[in-house]
């Protein structure tokens, strides 16, 4: 557990120098980007019980704050394993969050599903970190995730035991008492490889790197190998997968708690990639994965249920921070699909013929984010076969009342559960994704605006008498598309009569579906030369 000698950390640094310059070629970020877009990159899976700090690692590994971290010993934070690309120093690396691990919890419970799922997730894992709590010692618990690593991990990949909040007592130099205590109760569970560490304030973690160093150049070296004998290319000559990955669409999975959002992942992924149950409120991060459908790469991301700020706050705090992380998955996602549970909203659009406040909320948010959207009538096994297509009608009905700067957008029927429908839903979403990224010819759009004489007080060409005249139009941006307007000299374009244009170019050039935007665009005052 002691630190490196002081003539190691020279030779240490002197090899972190020269491999991150190795690594700043154009070949070597070829061999990364190549390597992460066929999912080559070596997996480091963090496990142990819960609240020993796995998270915390995680964040520090991928240098971010995607997984949610609260000190809760006795509760789950993490339900649902996550994934991210890990930096440490010059070694880049996947690494996987997982829920903590309790083998001997009630059946059906969270902490007995979320085992299950780390069980599955470690089979594809090649190092395993075992995080132990040095502080607290090792627990009852913490020998029962040890039994169960002996039983379904070790042997079969490598195994770490890292010993987690060390920070005080410890100047590294010299490691306190309780360090050495627990190095002694972890080689008693079978394990031999300790290193100590602080994931909060990052002590520890050239001692973490020297040991995943040998490990992860190994690994590299085994995946590109069979990389050339599997394309007869070596991983940083594939153009084409790197052009691949520079865009691959970004799906969000939105709804109020209990909407069948993970359910509908399982279903896309085909496998239990997401903790499932009649429980509301079971996802709190936000899960990232990746979905081939039809040769297009998908991340597909599941995300917290929605609810009223003020209700998220009496939940629990928990539940706000979830809030914040889905709001952060629809900022970064391109297609946001808003699941509708069609057995409430059955009675619900019958009774007051509009959605619910919180699922008119998350919609704004999509539309006002400039995403495309896609929405989901959820559920529908649970109705009686002819009341099915009337539930989809009356959402699809209330969706086009409630929402018309977005006209026209898919309202897919589908059951998570069974997969009925769901065959129709990729599609949609492809067709949404594809009209988002829509860049119209400028000729194609001023060659209509001149055909077009007036929209709702709005006038091109030589007519007179309105006050709105409209003298070209160009696309600037996509995602959404975002239209220029520049108006004849003197002339002021209301708020109303832009929605007004942005609906003729959503119904002239088939967008439906996507939120257009169109911006005024006004010359500067003509300068009236003065005379002496």
């Amino acid at each position: 557990v002691s630190p490196l000698a002081v003539g190691q950390r020279v030779e240490f640094t002197t090899r972190v120098v020269r491999r991150s310059f190795e690594w700043t070629s154009s070949r070597a970020m070829a061999s990364l980007r190549a390597a992460w877009a066929s999912h080559r990159l070596p997996l480091v899976a963090l496990v142990g019980r819960p609240n020993v700090g796995k998270s915390t690692l995680f964040n520090r590994l991928c240098k971010s704050r995607r997984a949610l971290v609260k000190d809760t010993p006795t509760d789950h934070v993490t339900r649902d394993f996550r994934e991210g690309t890990a930096s440490l120093y010059d070694l880049r690396f996947r690494v996987l969050d997982t829920a903590g691990l309790e083998p001997f919890a009630a059946h059906g419970s969270f902490q007995e599903r979320g085992t299950k799922l780390t069980q599955e997730a470690m089979r594809r894992c090649d190092v395993a970190l075992w995080l132990v709590d040095a502080k607290s010692g090792l627990t009852s618990s913490d020998e029962e995730s040890a039994h169960w690593i002996r039983k379904h991990v070790q042997g079969n990949i490598p195994v770490l035991a890292v010993l987690n909040k060390c920070d005080t007592g410890w100047d590294g130099m010299h490691s306190s008492d309780y360090v050495h205590t627990a190095v002694a109760d972890v080689a008693r569970c079978g394990v031999e490889e300790t290193v100590a560490i602080a994931a909060e304030s990052g002590q520890g973690m050239v001692d973490l790197y020297q040991y995943l160093r040998s490990h992860i150049d190994r690994l590299m070296e085994r995946n590109n190998h069979q990389d050339v004998e599997a394309t007869g290319q070596h991983a940083g000559t594939s153009e084409q997968e790197i052009d691949e990955e520079d865009g691959p669409m970004q799906l969000a999975i939105v709804g109020l708690p209990n909407a069948g959002k993970s359910t509908l992942v399982n279903r896309l992924l085909g496998e239990e990639r997401c903790m499932t149950g009649a429980e509301p409120g079971i996802t709190r991060d936000a899960v990232r994965a990746r979905f081939l459908y039809k040769d297009r790469k998908v991340w597909l991301l599941d995300t917290a249920g929605w609810m009223r700020k003020a209700k998220a706050m009496r939940t629990s705090d928990l539940s706000g921070l979830s809030m914040l992380e889905t709001r952060r998955s629809i900022r970064n996602a391109h297609v946001v699909a808003l699941l509708i549970d069609a057995t409430r909203e059955r009675d619900t659009f019958k009774r007051r013929g509009m959605m619910v406040r919180t699922e008119l909320s998350l919609a704004n948010v999509a539309i006002e984010e400039g995403k495309a959207l896609v929405v989901v009538a959820n559920k529908l096994d649970a109705l009686p076969v002819k009341a099915r297509k009337e539930a989809t009608e009356h959402i699809a009905s209330a969706v086009e009342r409630m929402f018309p700067q977005v006209a026209g957008l898919h309202v897919v029927g589908m059951s998570g559960k069974t997969g009925a429908g769901v065959s129709a839903f990729m599609p949609a979403v492809l067709e949404t994704y594809d009209k988002w990224n829509t860049r119209l010819n400028t000729s194609a759009l001023n060659k209509w605006l001149l055909k077009l004489s007036t929209v709702r007080g709005l006038s091109s060409g030589g007519g007179g008498g309105i006050e709105g005249r409209i003298k070209y139009i160009t696309q600037v941006s996509t995602r959404p598309p975002t239209f220029a307007a520049f108006a004849t000299r003197g002339t002021k374009l209301e708020e109303t009569q832009l929605r007004s244009l942005a609906s003729s170019i959503r119904a002239a050039f088939e967008l439906s579906g996507v939120p257009i935007r169109v911006l005024a665009r006004m010359p500067p005052a003509r300068k009236v030369a003065q005379t002496k």
